[in-house]
């Protein structure tokens, strides 16, 4: 098992992923991304329980090479990792059916309102050190 670690701003609605980290894995093989719990709303004010649960929305999308960007027109939800969607946990282990690069993505959400997804391919989210994960063959 590898583990790849995600880092969020605190915000119901902002979350990022910066410490993702490239790992070479057989198809076989799983990986854990993990991210920080969101704990408090964009403007600071604190996530109490009567606010309702947190839950996490993990992506992954499958690109040509690790520096492709994302597309402009990606359609999110067909990337859903349909293990991991609409958890309470901050982790979750994805399989890889097939040798590729893979960019990984969670999105927070709370009463129906969600964040942008946090892209580990993205240089906002990874404080300018973008990631992916390469299967090999």
């Amino acid at each position: 098992m590898i583990l790849l670690f995600a880092f969020s701003y605190a915000s119901a609605d902002n979350i990022c992923a910066p410490n993702i980290e490239l790992k070479v894995v057989g198809t076989k093989e799983k990986v854990t991304f993990a991210w920080d719990a969101v704990t408090t709303y964009k403007n600071g004010k604190p996530i109490s329980k009567k606010d309702d649960k947190v839950k996490y929305e993990v992506y992954v999308y499958q690109a040509e090479n690790k520096d492709e960007p994302l597309p402009e027109n990606l359609k999110i939800e067909e990337h859903k990792y349909k293990d991991c969607y609409r958890i309470e946990e901050t982790s979750c282990e994805i399989k890889f059916d097939k040798p590729g690069y893979y960019f990984l993505g969670v999105r927070a959400k709370l009463k129906g309102q969600g964040s942008d997804v946090s892209w580990s391919c993205s240089k906002i989210c990874t404080n300018n050190n973008p990631q992916y994960v390469y299967v090999s063959k």
